[in-house]
């Protein structure tokens, strides 16, 4: 059997963000915060557990010294790959979304997207 080759994981951050989200097509925004990022994923803690595969949109305010592709206010569009239930030392559930697209803005209203 031969050996599988893996692509290097994208570094990542442990950057504490408070976080909107919502699932696509839904006009409500809810409140997270973020327990790590890197270019291509999010890990967020929140007060609602959340299917895997559903698509999602995550507006975030990115810090400047962030080493990412994107920073200041911005929209993301992913899936959610990854539930996480409560456990005794987090009482609320998280989940693992990637990014797939992203745009930054440095006036995003959540009320109008």
């Amino acid at each position: 059997m031969a050996a599988r080759e893996y692509a290097p994981r994208a570094p990542r951050f442990t950057v504490p963000i408070v976080v909107l989200y919502r699932t696509s097509g839904t006009a409500n925004w809810l409140e997270g915060r973020t327990e790590n990022i890197s270019k291509s994923g999010v890990l967020i803690r929140t007060d609602r557990r959340m299917p895997v595969q559903a698509q999602v949109e995550m507006l975030l305010d990115i810090p400047p010294e962030l080493p990412s592709p994107f920073s200041g206010s911005t929209i993301c569009r992913g899936r959610i790959v990854r539930a996480i239930e409560p456990s005794s030392l987090e009482d609320r559930p998280a989940f693992a979304a990637t990014i797939v697209e992203y745009e930054t803005s440095h006036l995003i209203d959540p009320r109008r997207i």
